[in-house]
């Protein structure tokens, strides 16, 4: 099969890890990275390399891209198109990506709320959730003394706004909390931040994910369904030892596998739970290296790109 991947490739991130899943898969891939490349050209590209399906992102021009194909164009070409955002109102959204998500022969959200919010508007949406790319999270690194710390948040803090309001509800309340008790009892507490240069990525985020006491996960979507944050994936298949806010449901993904919090007391109370005791606070807590131990095992044989891709593929075979 030939697939015109449409996603941003520059960050290295989910796109980067669909194209690798897909070759993995013996698919044959060309690239249109839709930060680079406007949607006239990549009606262009795809005229030229007629391609079995196009998968896409969540890009509001691929609308006018899909739509400008199909009134010109009579062919079996599919259009896929995977979201991997999350929206608390379908209206934050806006017309031209909603539109855009009714066009397409199969669409993927991953947030798994979301698939009904999707029908009450007339959009057919499937969930599918991201996963950990295993090229980049699944490997062996050396200890890294310089990443040594209690506790570890890895994400945007403070959250970003849109329409005035945080879009990871409860996000900064959490890491405020959390924050000043570590000042007042003495325990580190380090930031790892996209838009300050404390970020860290493939090795370096591994590092510093094995060397944290405790890495502090938060989805800020937890109402939305079983829907685990791509963060997640990343630290568990880095062998973190996570703490993550509880959703619902989000033990069938994992099992009772980590540990998990309801609010910034709970999570509070679990890190001095696993880290609080000066033996413990030396050593590790056993409980918790063995549940990061199943926890990581069980994403790396289920939760991969290369098992969404296979999905994908699977869907597109049936979608006649």
């Amino acid at each position: 099969m030939k697939c015109h991947l449409i996603f941003p490739q520059q960050d290295k991130r989910t796109g980067f890890a669909i194209k690798n899943a897909l070759k993995r898969a013996n698919v044959n891939v060309f690239i249109s990275d839709p930060n680079v490349f406007d949607w006239t050209s990549i009606l262009n590209r795809e005229v030229s390399n007629k391609s079995d399906f196009v998968l896409m992102s969540r890009t509001a021009p691929l609308n006018k891209f899909v739509m400008k194909y199909k009134e010109i164009y009579k062919t079996k070409t599919k259009f896929v198109c995977w979201n991997t955002d999350k929206r608390r109102d379908n209206n934050h959204y806006g017309a031209a990506l909603l539109n855009l998500f009714k066009q397409c022969d199969l669409f993927y959200t991953v947030a798994n709320g979301d698939v009904e919010r999707f029908k009450d508007i007339g959009i057919e949406a499937k969930w599918l959730s991201q996963g950990v790319d295993v090229d980049t999270f699944c490997k062996d690194v050396e200890y890294d003394s310089q990443y040594e710390c209690d506790v570890a948040f890895m994400g945007s803090y403070p959250s970003p706004l849109i329409g005035g309001k945080p879009v990871h509800k409860g996000r900064n309340e959490l890491i405020n909390y959390v924050q000043d008790k570590c000042e007042r009892y003495g325990y580190s507490f380090r930031l790892y931040r996209p838009y300050d240069g404390t970020a860290v990525h493939g090795n370096e985020f591994i590092k510093a994910c094995r060397v944290a006491k405790v890495v502090l996960s938060h989805n800020g979507f937890a109402n939305i369904g079983p829907s685990p944050s791509v963060r997640l994936y990343e630290v568990l298949g880095s062998k973190g030892n996570v703490l993550e806010e509880w959703s619902e449901r989000l033990q069938e993904t994992f099992g009772s596998a980590f540990f998990t919090y309801i609010d910034p007391q709970d999570a509070w109370e679990n890190i001095r739970l696993i880290i609080g005791f000066p033996s413990v606070k030396e050593k590790g807590c056993p409980h918790l290296k063995e549940a990061t131990r199943i926890a990581s095992k069980k994403c790396i044989a289920s939760h991969t790109y290369d098992h969404r891709i296979k999905q994908i593929l699977g869907d597109i075979r049936g979608n006649k």
